[in-house]
C-alpha cells in the first residue's frame, strides 16, 4: 500500500516537473489552443504558474519516503490541487471547454482528494506492521 502510494506520487512528480518546465520555458505558447491570443500578461502567468507546479512537484518528493506520516504536507498539495480543479470547473463554466487537456487536468484535481484516502490506508498498515514487529532487546547473541 505505502510502495503503490510512493510509486504513483513519483511519477505524479515526474509529470509535475515536466509540466513545469515545459510551462516556464515555452510559456504561452505551451497550449496549443489557437482560441486565445498570446499576449505578455498570458505570457507572463503560464511561466509563473510553471514555476509553481515544479514546487509541488519538488514538495512531493520530500513527502515521498515517508509518506505514511506527512499527511498535512499531503493536504496542503491535494487541498490546492482541489482548488485549482474547482477553478478549472467554474472557468469551464462560465466559458466553456478548451480542450481535452485541460478536462484530464480538472478531473485529476479534482480527485486528488483521493491521495488522503489511500495515505491513511497507507499508514495504517504501516502502524499493523510497526506493532507485529517487536523489538528483541537483550537477545541473546548467537556465538558459534
Amino acid at each position: 500500500m505505502k510502495l503503490g502510494l510512493q510509486l504513483f506520487l513519483g511519477v505524479f512528480s515526474i509529470v509535475l516537473l515536466s509540466v513545469s518546465l515545459s510551462m516556464m520555458t515555452l510559456g504561452a505558447a505551451v497550449s496549443d489552443s489557437s482560441q486565445h491570443q498570446n499576449t505578455p500578461e498570458l505570457d507572463n502567468h503560464v511561466r509563473s504558474i510553471g514555476a509553481f507546479v515544479g514546487g509541488y512537484a519538488l514538495l512531493l518528493w520530500w513527502i515521498i519516503p515517508d509518506v505514511e506520516s506527512k499527511s498535512v504536507p499531503l493536504g496542503i498539495v491535494c487541498l490546492t490541487l482541489l482548488l485549482s480543479g474547482l477553478g478549472r470547473m467554474i472557468s469551464m463554466t462560465l466559458y466553456g471547454v478548451s480542450g481535452a487537456d485541460q478536462t484530464l487536468s480538472m478531473i485529476l484535481e479534482l480527485s486528488a482528494p483521493l491521495l488522503l484516502v489511500w495515505q491513511y490506508f497507507a499508514a495504517k498498515e504501516v502502524a499493523r506492521t510497526m506493532r507485529t514487529v517487536k523489538p528483541q532487546i537483550n537477545a541473546p547473541v548467537p556465538t558459534d
